[in-house]
């Protein structure tokens, strides 16, 4: 069974007939949803150099006016983040984290140098504090502060 977002434990079956019985099937013709049987692991590479790896995932594929969305569901536990290059370290536990912040961004200048500023740490010390804190900057310079002890 393959649950949707917004749609608890409906899967695609139950979603077209109910589309179908509301009418609505109709105007969604060119919405085709499927299952994909058979899916054992889903790996994502990423940029950083490392992966997503997602054990026993359940898929669904959505084809909208020829483009093919895919979606992948599973629990916390079942996905793990890992080295790209090396299969032979333990998998670390995923951080769930909204889609957007998933993506490693710069954090911008002027927050790398109010944090420089305010605690007279250096520029790699304070990009590793937002990058501990996800560009909190009150919660950065908090935190170079408590290691800095004043």
């Amino acid at each position: 069974m393959c649950a949707l977002p917004g749609l608890p434990g409906i899967n695609p079956r139950k979603l077209q007939k109910l589309l179908k019985n509301s009418g609505l099937m109709q105007a969604l013709s060119n919405i085709k949803l499927e299952e994909v049987p058979g899916v054992t692991k889903v790996e994502i590479y990423l940029s950083d150099g490392t992966k997503l790896v997602i054990d026993h995932p359940s898929v669904s594929k959505i084809s909208v006016a020829g483009l093919l969305v895919f979606q992948i569901q599973t629990t916390e536990q079942a996905a793990k983040r890992v080295p790209a290059t090396t299969s032979t370290q333990q998998a670390q536990p995923l951080d769930i984290v909204s889609p957007s912040s998933e993506e490693k961004k710069p954090f911008a200048e002027e927050d790398i140098e109010l944090v420089m500023q305010e605690t007279g740490c250096s520029r790699e010390e304070a990009v590793r504090a937002l990058e501990e804190t996800r560009g909190d900057l009150a919660e950065a310079i908090m935190l170079i502060r408590r290691k800095r002890g004043t």
